[in-house]
């Protein structure tokens, strides 16, 4: 089965959520794509690439980054420590368990 993994490094992005929640959605066979995210924020301040962009799973389960959470693997950083958005996809890619495609 051919899958794809998409890495993400975010740095305080506003449209990270949406960016994950677009990947499932427009996908042809969301069950074969698996997403890794490096979420660079201001802990208090910025809101996590973790909430979909349609609110918490709890309360709209029917969104495709819920329907596909196992699918998501998020690495939390606090922004104030980030040192660069090489390291970060570094991060992102060292989350990859061996899909057929890497992005």
């Amino acid at each position: 089965l051919e899958t794809i993994f998409v890495a993400v490094a975010s740095y305080r992005d506003w449209q990270c959520p949406q960016t994950v929640e677009s990947a499932f959605s427009r996908a042809s066979h969301p069950e074969r794509i698996r997403v890794a995210v490096v979420d660079q924020i201001r802990f208090g301040r910025d809101t996590p690439c973790s909430i979909p962009p349609g609110g918490p799973c709890e309360e709209n389960p029917n969104q495709a980054t819920c329907k596909h959470l196992s699918q998501i693997d998020y690495f939390t950083v606090d922004a104030d420590l980030s040192v660069g958005p090489v390291f970060a996809r570094h991060l992102g890619h060292r989350l990859y368990r061996g899909e057929y495609f890497a992005m």
